[in-house]
């Protein structure tokens, strides 16, 4: 998954689980995910970013 550095502005590779992390993180941050609301399901994290169930959990 490719992400954009801050610091040279180019593409660089992210680890599935750290892109999850950090995209749960940013929504929750912009209150698309509101507090004491459930996280979308390992199903829905799998479809989403196309990973493996483990990696989703």
């Amino acid at each position: 998954m490719p992400v954009v550095d801050s610091d040279s502005g180019e593409a660089c590779r992210v680890a599935p689980f750290r892109q999850i992390a950090a995209d749960l993180a940013a929504e929750i941050e912009r209150g698309e995910l509101a507090p004491g609301r459930p996280l979308p399901s390992e199903r829905e994290l799998t479809e989403r970013y196309g990973v493996a169930r483990n990696t989703a959990r």
